[in-house]
């Protein structure tokens, strides 16, 4: 009687072991699925991300273009000394590495070019700038002298600033408030604006991007020990 006793026990015990194994494997096929879920919906924010981005950059080449050829009728209709914005075009090349931040305080959370998602492997965003993250209220300043070339609005970001340094143009996005507009001269860590708080996710950003003509280049190279 004792035997039989502790072999049912036994496949008892071996019973409970497969029910758990089976729900184990049923827990990580939730699990799985839930994860492909959310996999899916993040690359959908992405690509809408991404859809808005382009539109932003289509809109910052569009006014650079528009800029160049202002630039390209001026010295072409009459033959004046260099500008003082020439000597400035050459003073921001010599400036690599040593431009100030567009911010006191701060730190860079996505750099340029592709980023891999921090959850998801072989998901990855393209930034055509720098993202710098900081307190609220923050101050941001022109990071060398220039001409406001534009001041435009993009829907969920806030508002953005186009500075032309000459050659090259530096462009500030994500702020709620602007204090500089449209053709005015600013100096290097002039204030231009205040950085925009998002309403979503209380992140507090400024978008930073800078370009030599229609190419865009890597803000980190230029800003003072952003490397």
């Amino acid at each position: 009687f004792d035997e039989i006793e502790q072999k049912n026990k036994l496949l008892l015990s071996q019973e409970k072991e497969v029910i758990s194994v089976d729900e184990i494997r049923i827990e990580k096929r939730k699990i799985i699925r839930k994860l492909e879920k959310e996999e899916k919906e993040v690359k959908k924010q992405i690509k809408n991300k991404e859809k808005e981005a382009k539109k932003i950059e289509d809109e910052i080449r569009r006014i650079i273009r528009e800029e160049i050829e202002l630039a390209k009728k001026s010295s072409s209709s009459k033959n004046y000394k260099s500008t003082p914005e020439a000597k400035l075009t050459e003073g921001f090349t010599n400036n690599k590495g040593a431009l100030p931040w567009p911010l006191e305080n701060g730190v860079i959370v996505k750099n340029f070019g592709k980023n891999p998602h921090p959850v998801f492997k072989g998901v990855e965003t393209v930034n055509n700038g720098i993202d710098i993250a900081t307190n609220e209220n923050t101050i941001i300043r022109s990071v060398f002298d220039g001409v406001v070339s534009r001041i435009f609005f993009i829907k969920g970001e806030g508002k953005a600033v186009l500075i032309n340094h000459g050659e090259y143009f530096s462009v500030y996005s994500g702020l709620k408030e602007v204090f500089v507009k449209t053709g005015e001269k600013v100096l290097t860590k002039e204030d231009i604006g205040v950085v925009l708080t998002s309403k979503q996710d209380k992140k507090t950003q400024l978008h930073f991007e800078i370009w030599k003509g229609y190419d865009k280049e890597n803000p980190s190279k230029w800003l003072y020990k952003a490397n």
